[in-house]
């Protein structure tokens, strides 16, 4: 399992990231899989299953199933929910429910996490911590974790290629690419 977190205060783009996404991932990322493995006459995506909760729009999370052959199933969960505590409970149900989930395909848990978090020693990050776990959140805390600057925003990556991508701008790229490295 790896996991993006999306890190800004209120405003800095989180939300539009993880649409920006959503949207990537269901129109253009099954496109570009389709076309590049069309010419090696692959077959590598049977189809992709998507639960959204919009409730609290613009904010949403979401699982991707992406059935591969074989009955295998890689799995996708996008948060943009991070604004106050009950919409972080609200994504808490959802991802208890979603991480355990078992299916017909044999597969547990999932793939990729990518949520948005407010910044470090804040309540809400706090909220989240209880969530994903003390223990990620504080190792991407840490100052010795190398941290890269990417034109106006930074990205820390740690020993398990989990991801803290603090936003000044839209860094879509960055996670299109992460995405891609499940496949």
């Amino acid at each position: 399992m790896k996991i993006v977190l999306i890190q800004g205060d209120e405003n800095t783009g989180k939300t539009t990231l993880c649409n920006q996404i959503d949207e990537w991932l269901q129109k253009e990322f099954v496109n570009e899989s389709w076309l590049k493995n069309f010419k090696n006459n692959r077959r590598v995506m049977g189809k992709m299953e998507v639960i959204k909760d919009v409730s609290h729009a613009p904010d949403f999370f979401a699982i991707y199933n992406i059935e591969l052959p074989k009955n295998k199933l890689k799995r996708i969960i996008i948060n943009s929910l991070s604004d106050d505590e009950v919409v972080i409970e609200k994504f808490k149900d959802f991802f208890t429910k979603h991480k355990e989930y078992d299916s017909d395909k044999d597969k547990k848990g999932y793939d990729l996490l990518i949520t948005a978090i407010r910044p470090f020693k804040t309540v809400l990050c706090d909220k989240m911590k209880e969530i994903l776990g003390q223990e990620l959140l504080d190792e991407l805390e840490k100052d010795t974790l190398s941290l890269k600057q990417v034109q106006s925003y930074s990205v820390k990556e740690d020993s398990k290629e989990n991801l803290l991508i603090k936003l000044e701008k839209t860094p879509l790229q960055v996670i299109k690419d992460k995405i891609k490295s499940i496949f």
